[in-house]
């Protein structure tokens, strides 16, 4: 299967590309952190940097015609605009993928969506964002 995974650089999106590598299925990373600091962006599948330009997303999608999209946000979230300008590039990515019949799309959230009243969470849970980050990933 091919996989497409937008912060593949990431601690995380590192981690999967490298399983699903050893898994068999072929991957393509597309990495836009600025600094190297924390970053992975040497792994192997890297092959894109996202420098924010919304046509990039829909030239990456239709070359490299992915039947996977993973999504994942490493940035925190701390203003308006920052939200806007993130949601923009995750709403062309959408576009993209449906545009060119990608056939899954996994979006990778973290915790704080659910709030700080349990441990352990599950998908049927609630959610319960206490900042503007958690906020942002919960729409």
């Amino acid at each position: 299967m091919r996989v497409l995974i937008f912060e593949g650089d990431s601690f995380l999106g590192s981690h999967i590309a490298d399983r699903l590598q050893r898994e068999g299925h072929d991957i393509v990373c597309v990495y836009t952190h600025k600094a190297k600091l924390g970053c992975y962006p040497s792994v192997p599948h890297t092959k894109y940097h996202y420098n924010n330009s919304l046509a990039q997303i829909e030239r990456i999608v239709n070359n490299e015609k992915p039947q996977v999209i993973i999504y994942m946000r490493e940035e925190y979230i701390d203003s308006i605009a920052q939200f806007q300008s993130v949601n923009g590039a995750f709403m062309q990515i959408l576009e993209a993928s449906v545009k060119h019949r990608v056939e899954k799309f996994v979006y990778l959230s973290d915790i704080s969506v659910y709030g700080k009243e349990k441990e352990l969470f599950t998908e049927e849970d609630e959610t319960r964002p206490e900042t503007l980050d958690a906020r942002c990933h919960v729409l």
